[in-house]
């Protein structure tokens, strides 16, 4: 019987694999990010969702690009989505921002964030 459980356990052992997703590194390059093309798509899912930073919301309506701006020109935003505060995971898909996300928010806030 002890025999038994022991093949069964190093059965068990050798069929589990791993398999991890090589992550993409982030393909966006600093110079071509733009706050249509590359930033807004991450907010509209993620930011300015029902419920949160949208009109009336109290920490700004994300749906207004001024307001984002504004956000950004403060440091907030930035702060916010390094710290991984926000989203606060109440999204549309993902709940947390993936590090290429946050980098592109971030090097577009460095680029002055411009809409453009």
């Amino acid at each position: 019987m002890r025999t038994i459980v022991i093949l069964l356990f190093v059965f068990a052992i050798t069929s589990c694999t791993t398999h991890v997703d090589q992550i993409a590194p982030c393909a966006v390059s600093p110079d071509s990010i733009r706050y249509f093309t590359h930033v807004y798509p991450i907010i509209d899912r993620t930011c300015a969702i029902p419920t949160c930073h949208v009109s009336g919301f109290e920490y700004g309506n994300f749906e207004n690009v001024s307001e984002v701006r504004s956000v950004a020109n403060s440091g907030k935003l930035e702060y916010m989505i390094t710290t991984r505060q926000m989203p606060s995971g109440i999204t549309r898909g993902k709940s947390i921002l993936t590090d290429c996300e946050i980098t592109i928010i971030r090097t577009w806030i460095h680029n002055g964030a411009t809409v453009n």
